[in-house]
């Protein structure tokens, strides 16, 4: 369910570490720790049965977009906001807001691309994904 909000050009923290870490490998641990508690933004639609605000979950029957890399690879592209998404989003495209780490658990496996075609994009594969999973998983049990 699109909602047309606007683009106030504003930097969130999302986007503010990813500028960090793009540019310094040292901000890496804290660009993971605030992704995994960021809402992220995916082209696509869930369920049409399911109404209003959904949680998803690995069960939720979601249309994700994909698309393709420069090197022929396909990729799950997410956004840090609203914003980021509208850039590169056709009029009236849906889109589906979730927490990025609800984003990594439903598509393992797959390659996804944060903010793809923008100044600072970050990609990660597959063992990327486990990795921050990981780290974040081994960070709150001590």
């Amino acid at each position: 369910m699109p909602v047309n909000l606007k683009n106030d050009g504003q930097e969130n923290t999302l986007e503010s570490v990813l500028r960090l870490a793009v540019n310094n490998a040292a901000h890496s641990a804290e660009f993971n720790r605030v992704l995994l508690k960021s809402t992220v933004y995916v082209l696509g639609t869930v369920d049409q049965a399911l109404q209003g605000a959904v949680t998803l979950t690995a069960d939720t029957k979601a249309l994700i977009k994909k698309y393709q890399r420069a090197d022929g690879s396909l990729a799950i592209p997410f956004f840090s906001s609203l914003g980021a998404l509208q850039k590169v989003a056709r009029p009236g495209e849906q889109y589906i807001a979730m927490p990025a780490r609800t984003l990594f658990e439903i598509t393992r496996g797959a390659s996804l691309s944060l903010n793809p075609q923008s100044g600072y994009t970050k990609d990660f594969y597959p063992a990327d994904i486990q990795s921050v999973l990981s780290a974040e998983t081994s960070t709150t049990c001590h």
